[in-house]
């Protein structure tokens, strides 16, 4: 029972932070600054 309970919290947790990940990378883009790595051979 408590195991079932933390394996729920701790996917509710990894889907909160996948989602904070994902708005900060939407907002980064929009405002025009790189979200990706370095590109190697061409010009970022």
């Amino acid at each position: 029972m408590v195991l079932s309970l933390r394996s729920f919290a701790s996917e509710l947790e990894g889907e909160k932070a996948k989602q904070r990940t994902h708005a900060t990378m939407r907002r980064r883009a929009e405002r025009g600054h790189v979200t990706g790595g370095t590109v190697h051979g061409y010009r970022n």
